[in-house]
């Protein structure tokens, strides 16, 4: 068996401003905030996945601000695959088997079993993006459809901003266990 190394995500250019501008975001003093523990909660069932965060890189640090369930809290960025999302903002950053990736496979998360699926959303404050909202899985993925991309991303644009109109043909309100609608949780009502 071969020694892997994990492979951290390029810091973009300009990646002190855009660290400045996830600081003042808000976000960091957010948590716990139910509005968007709901929003990584509908990331989680939209993607029928394990975990959804919401991460908000600053610096050398990914913040972990609300979750789905699982830990929050402060991480090193240079393990971090949200920092993916924030390196290559352009669309939904996705893995579909980390520790088949050999970008990923020396990864302490990958490694122990945690996160074989990963898929990122970048969380946009104005020109920047501040941060990321993931959904992860044990199990390996086979194929993530442009609609569980389009979705991931709906309720990224949420973090920060109204609830993107162009998002209700996504999420209808097809009923979801008594939790609210997407669209309301996403504003706070649910």
């Amino acid at each position: 068996m071969g020694v892997f190394s994990f492979e951290p995500a390029p810091i973009p250019p300009g990646d002190h401003e855009r660290s400045r501008v996830a600081q003042a975001s808000g976000l960091l003093t957010a948590a716990p905030e139910p509005r968007l523990t709901g929003l990584t909660h509908a990331a989680k069932v939209a993607l029928g996945a394990r975990w959804s965060g919401l991460c908000v890189i600053v610096d050398d640090l990914q913040h972990v601000v609300a979750s789905s369930g699982g830990m929050l809290g402060v991480y090193r960025r240079a393990t971090a695959l949200s920092s993916y999302a924030i390196a290559y903002p352009d669309q939904p950053f996705f893995v579909l088997d980390a520790a088949g990736d050999e970008r990923f496979v020396g990864n302490p998360f990958v490694d122990n079993g945690m996160m074989r699926f990963f898929a990122a959303a970048p969380v946009w404050r104005g020109n920047f993006v501040v941060g990321a909202l993931c959904v992860t899985d044990q199990k390996p993925r086979y194929d993530v459809s442009s609609d569980h991309l389009q979705r991931l991303q709906c309720l990224a644009d949420a973090v920060l901003n109204p609830w993107p109109t162009k998002c209700d043909a996504l999420f209808p309100d097809e009923g979801d266990g008594g939790q609210g609608t997407v669209s309301s949780i996403a504003v706070g009502v649910a």
